[in-house]
């Protein structure tokens, strides 16, 4: 009889594609911020790991683009002891690197490792941290901004100058500038919250707006959006995804493949024991032309039919952003900016970023300072299709108590007119 089981569970085994006695291993993710282009990183890591034959468990962490969670992440990584790190976005990896030596630590979208500190060398990282890198070809993305808008002569360009990542970018789209002739208009912000005032301040004085892969502005796209579309400015976002939700163009690389040839080193060291301080930092060398004609229209935009032809991915069917959200009264059953199909979606890992004047046609918080803050009660259920503000939008209405896990996020000062 025992003989007979185990023949079984051999052929079960095998049946399903997996070598008894595999090894499994645990790989904790330390993502920076919710947005699609990191997602895909993350998707094509974890799906090449599969596709290689590894079995693995994933503990997953979104810090939702709040540095001290950052830190509690790490410290609960630490905790967890895995096989490997994937760390998600310079800040997350920054870090998780001053934390973590012991173990091996891949990160992925990851603008400059050697200025973030991340590694002695692309050539030779030298300790336990090494990954691959989506620094865009910004010098080409201005070039094709110069060759849709001829006439242009002033770039804006918003960013977070307590990011790494994007003071390298700025520093590249300076040389770029003045090699194209352009004069680069810089608007700064200091955290989310400030992204839409800083699009705000180049209103009158830009041709065109360039986004670098700046984690706080990418993550507070649909305000700049909406300053691009009432103003008519045209945005150069310098990522694909955040294209197809509202950019001219852009020549980008695919985050998907990022995060595969991430999970291929990954597979070399968990399988084959090599060292991160020996591996290469990697990068993508081809990118993609996607153009959103759809967007170009509503901004006033031609795009000059040679860049169409070269096009690898054309929108032309595009609905602005952002999409109108709950009023002061009844439901909403409307695509909403966050990511959600309805306010029945589950609300346990989105992010709602309010200003004193919501550009999605939302109430204020009763709360003059902007706030961040995501629902993160995950054993609550959904938020139902009720009306606003009679639910909070929230797994229970902040005063009952039933749900503790607010901060670090504190959303507002609780207030009865919200519960």
């Amino acid at each position: 009889m025992k003989t007979l089981l185990c023949l079984a569970l051999a052929s079960c085994v095998s049946a399903f594609g997996l070598t008894a006695g595999a090894e499994a291993y645990t790989v904790s993710i330390n993502q920076f911020v919710e947005h699609p282009s990191l997602n895909e990183a993350v998707r094509g890591f974890k799906e090449q790991l599969a596709e290689l034959g590894l079995e693995v468990t994933y503990h997953e962490h979104n810090a939702q683009a709040d540095m001290p969670t950052v830190t509690q992440i790490v410290n609960q990584i630490v905790d967890e002891k895995p096989d490997l790190v994937l760390a998600v976005a310079t800040p997350s990896a920054q870090i998780t690197a001053q934390r973590i030596k012991d173990t091996p630590i891949l990160f992925t979208a990851v603008t400059d490792p050697v200025d973030a500190k991340l590694v002695a060398s692309a050539a030779s990282p030298g300790a336990n941290v090494s990954g691959t890198t989506d620094l865009n070809p910004v010098s080409a993305q201005l070039a094709l901004i110069k060759e849709i808008q001829p006439q242009a002569k002033n770039i804006g360009i918003v960013y977070n100058s307590g990011e790494s990542n994007s003071v390298v970018q700025v520093e590249l789209a300076r040389r770029a500038a003045a090699a194209t002739g352009f004069e680069l208009i810089e608007a700064v912000t200091a955290d989310t919250a400030g992204v839409m005032a800083a699009a705000q301040s180049l209103v009158g004085k830009v041709d065109a707006i360039y986004l670098p892969t700046d984690n706080s502005v990418i993550a507070s796209l649909e305000a700049i959006i909406k300053v691009s579309l009432d103003h008519k400015i045209p945005i150069y976002p310098a990522e694909d995804d955040s294209v197809r939700k509202g950019g001219a163009a852009v020549l980008s690389i695919s985050y998907y493949q990022l995060g595969r040839q991430t999970g291929r080193m990954a597979a070399r060291i968990l399988k084959d024991g090599a060292k991160p301080a020996s591996m290469p930092v990697e990068e993508q060398t081809d990118f993609n032309l996607i153009i959103n004609t759809a967007y170009a229209a509503k901004v006033g935009l031609q795009i000059p039919d040679a860049v169409a032809a070269r096009a690898s991915e054309t929108i032309e069917q595009w609905a602005s952003t952002p999409s109108p959200g709950p009023s002061s009264s009844g439901s909403s059953t409307a695509s909403w900016p966050w990511g959600c199909t309805s306010p029945s979606g589950s609300w346990t890992s989105r992010i709602l970023r309010w200003t004193a004047a919501s550009p999605w046609g939302l109430p204020s918080p009763p709360s003059a300072s902007p706030r961040d803050w995501t629902p993160s009660c995950r054993s609550c259920p959904p938020w139902p299709p009720a009306s606003w503000p009679g639910r909070s939008p929230a797994c229970s209405p902040p005063s009952s108590g039933s749900c503790t896990s607010w901060a670090p996020y504190s959303p507002w000062p609780r207030s009865t007119a919200w519960t």
